[in-house]
């Protein structure tokens, strides 16, 4: 399983268990179990760190344009 997938199985799990809301939240590669919020004192530490809306949605918050992509098709695969 690759980082990124195991970060949207993890949001998933996040979004499913409780009820939608807004806020970032992140991951290490690997640690597909983990999350934390990234208003969390170590959060420059984290592999990945993607916002959720209110919504449901999740978007990646990189600079590069191909884990965003891959996120986004991961994200929607997941539906």
């Amino acid at each position: 399983m690759t980082p990124l997938s195991a970060l949207v199985l993890a949001v998933r799990r996040y979004i499913a268990a409780a009820p939608p809301r807004r806020g970032l939240v992140g991951a290490r590669a690997g640690r597909e179990s983990v999350l934390c919020y990234a208003d969390h004192p170590w959060y420059h530490s984290l592999d990945y760190v993607c916002i959720v809306y209110a919504d449901g949605s999740a978007q990646l918050l990189s600079r590069d344009e191909d884990e965003c992509l891959l996120f986004a098709t991961l994200w929607e695969l997941e539906r």
